[in-house]
């Protein structure tokens, strides 16, 4: 038995020969098996398992670095609904990575690479990097020189360039020549827009950036390396921190100063503006507010609000600055054992319930449950996704339901809803994203 570090929920292993994690049962019985392979290396993972919802991710290895070769999604039926290949370097770095629709036959069967041209139903990325010192753009072995998105209707390449040589003159100053060899010197897009880094100090953080625009951003850091002040285009931001590094002022370019306050256990609980206006908060032992809290720069109280957590960490009441009570999830079936919120009642004692799948995905609200009011009395939303967590339906309280399709590489290829008094049929063109 193991408890979830964030709410202390309880999860039970089971281990395999090789002393890895077998399976993973959550607080309402789904369970997630894993599976490795002769390098230990997980090589199947299976998400609720057994379940309508199962999802298998599958991935292949490159044992001697230790990276995926190629990675796929099946549904619960077993088909394959997402694939994704990579090739390397010796040296690990990405060249090439590669989409593929698995619905397209078009792609059916290919295998990424670097060169040639692509089949329809892929998306490749590919990369390029120094291989060798050079004189004209590789001071060091490994620096990346290009990436190159997966358009082919156009050249989709991002450049980087690099210092060659280090200077260290006035080092700190912005646009002073301080830099190292294989520092970043320029980023040009595909649309030839170049962003500088003019100038770094003597640890390496940067102190210039020039856009494509010309315009240049400054940036100054405190001994202990914090950001100082940031001026864009003559324009400064200042900071001052706390020992502990933690900001205690923000100075905006019009001069107006946000002032922010910590209790001995550095966690934020007061912010003044410039006015003297302040909010307040209130913690708990574990770091929750409790209390929050708006006063004016004469101490007046202008709004107010008090939220308790159960031992487990989860918001169980709000209550306004009239002692309202506005949000309620004190019941002890107010959350399932997976910390889902599953049954809530608004500051009029309306309820709504709040079913999960076993991917703990909202699948249904059920809202004025059990309500007095007959016209509104459990109308009821659902929802339903794919084993990549898209949204492909959303049913609403009148019956009427709207689907979405996507393709292979989760581009969206259309919407259908059907209205309360007619038929309407949209579709989303995925060349144009709308």
């Amino acid at each position: 038995m193991h408890e979830d570090a964030r709410l202390r929920l309880p999860m039970t292993y089971t281990f395999g020969s090789n002393g890895r994690v077998a399976t993973a049962t959550d607080g309402l019985g789904n369970i997630t098996a894993f599976s490795y392979d002769n390098a230990n290396l997980l090589s199947q993972r299976v998400d609720a398992q057994g379940a309508s919802t199962q999802r298998t991710t599958t991935l292949l290895w490159n044992d001697a670095l230790r990276l995926p070769l190629t990675r796929s999604v099946a549904n619960a039926s077993g088909t394959v609904i997402s694939s994704t290949q990579w090739v390397y370097h010796t040296t690990g770095q990405t060249l090439a990575r590669c989409d593929i629709d698995p619905t397209n036959s078009a792609a059916s069967g290919y295998s990424c690479s670097t060169t040639g041209t692509v089949p329809a139903g892929v998306r490749r990325s590919t990369y390029t990097y120094c291989t060798a010192v050079d004189t004209v753009q590789c001071p060091l072995v490994g620096l990346l020189l290009t990436a190159t998105g997966p358009r082919t209707d156009l050249t989709q390449t991002t450049t980087y360039r690099y210092y060659m040589t280090g200077s260290a003159t006035n080092c700190g100053t912005p646009g002073a020549a301080c830099y190292q060899a294989g520092d970043l010197h320029t980023v040009t897009d595909a649309l030839g827009h170049v962003t500088t880094l003019a100038s770094y100090d003597a640890d390496g953080r940067i102190t210039r950036i020039t856009d494509a625009n010309g315009v240049n951003t400054d940036m100054t850091y405190t001994p202990r390396g914090w950001l100082a002040s940031r001026t864009v285009g003559g324009a400064t931001t200042s900071f001052t921190y706390m020992p502990y590094g933690a900001v205690q002022t923000v100075t905006d370019p019009d001069g107006v100063t946000t002032t922010y306050g910590y209790d001995t256990a550095h966690r934020l609980t007061k912010i003044t503006d410039a006015l003297g206006n302040t909010i307040q908060y209130t913690l708990d032992a574990a770091g929750n507010q409790t209390a929050e809290q708006v006063h004016d720069a004469t101490g007046t109280l202008h709004k107010s609000l008090t939220r308790s957590f159960n031992t487990l960490g989860q918001l169980t009441t709000v209550m306004d600055g009239l002692h309202h009570t506005i949000f309620d999830a004190s019941a002890g079936t107010s959350y399932d054992a997976n910390g889902n919120l599953v049954q809530n009642s608004d500051g009029l004692g309306i309820q709504r319930q709040q079913g999960y799948d076993a991917l703990n995905r909202l699948v249904q609200t059920i809202d004025n449950y059990n309500g007095s009011d007959t016209t509104t009395q459990n109308t009821t939303t659902a929802y339903h996704y794919d084993s990549l967590d898209r949204l492909t339906q959303v049913t609403d309280p009148s019956g009427l339901n709207t689907t979405y399709s996507y393709d292979g590489l989760s581009d969206a290829t259309g919407q259908v809803s059907i209205p309360r008094q007619s038929r309407g049929l949209y579709w989303v063109s995925p060349s144009k994203g709308r």
